[in-house]
């Protein structure tokens, strides 16, 4: 009985971590941006950290890069101040501009 409770236990414990690890891991690809309540356009976000709005929809400011977080995201401009930083959700990465004006959504 010890050694199978010990088991769940450890059993229990990777799953965490494998969770854990997956936790803020954004991929490279396109993505739908939403600033306030706006219509989205699309988002890249290259493997080198770079960052394009495909569309025109400049509602956050110039994206060009981005990094992930252990949160979720961060969207910066060329110089990497910060222009919004977001929170990785069940659908969607949320959060709000960098000055808290407006709420901004990166979704799939």
């Amino acid at each position: 009985m010890n050694m199978r409770i010990r088991l769940i236990g450890v059993a229990l414990c990777a799953a965490a971590g494998i969770v854990n690890a997956e936790a803020g891991e954004v991929r490279p690809g396109f993505y739908q941006l939403t600033v306030g309540s706006t219509p989205p356009c699309k988002l890249s976000l290259a493997a080198d950290g770079a960052a394009t709005v495909v569309e025109d929809c400049n509602r956050l400011g110039a994206v060009a890069r981005w990094k992930s977080t252990d949160a979720g995201l961060e969207l910066a401009d060329a110089s990497g101040t910060a222009l919004a930083t977001l929170k990785e959700g069940t659908d969607a990465y949320t959060g709000r501009t960098a000055d808290g004006s407006r709420k901004v959504m990166v979704a799939r």
